[in-house]
């Protein structure tokens, strides 16, 4: 068999070679590169997408730190504002209170000084009643005095 294989041409023996070596070539693949080693092996192309990431992760980073900065500066104008807001706030609650407490010491003293007028009324009064009573007392012992047929009428009257 040995003399037939030599006898084949040059261009069927490569050909028969080619495929016995795609078939081994199956069997033994190589596992799909992994991103990292895709970026290794590729040389200046991946520094170029790694400068272009970085760019972009630099750009993100400032936007970032422009708006957080932006944030805080409204915050701080916000907090301002609010105090200044919290401090009139405060002094009109204040003036409120005073005013307040000032109408009800003129209430209260006016209530007071209405009990203690009706007070001084009232015992003017008590003391008018009893002297007029008084009076009519003595008017009408003296009328009975002076007219006898009135006394017995009158004794009806007051007891």
């Amino acid at each position: 068999m040995s003399s037939s294989r030599s006898k084949r041409p040059a261009h069927q023996m490569s050909s028969s070679v080619s495929s016995r070596t795609q078939k081994k070539g199956r069997n033994t693949e190589e596992p799909t590169p992994t991103p990292e080693a895709r970026i290794y092996r590729s040389g200046l192309s991946s520094m170029d997408e790694i400068k272009d990431k970085h760019k972009k992760l630099g750009k993100s980073m400032e936007e970032l730190f422009t708006c957080m900065q932006t944030g805080f500066e409204d915050i701080k104008k916000i907090h301002g504002t609010h105090t200044e807001r919290f401090g009139t706030l405060a002094k009109d609650v204040r003036q409120l209170k005073l005013q307040v407490n000032n109408s009800i010491h003129v209430a209260s003293n006016v209530i007071q000084d209405t009990v203690n007028e009706f007070k001084a009324t009232s015992t003017e009064l008590q003391t008018f009643v009893q002297k007029s009573s008084e009076d009519v007392v003595q008017a009408t012992e003296m009328q009975m005095d002076s007219d006898r047929n009135l006394r017995p009428h009158v004794s009806k009257w007051t007891y």
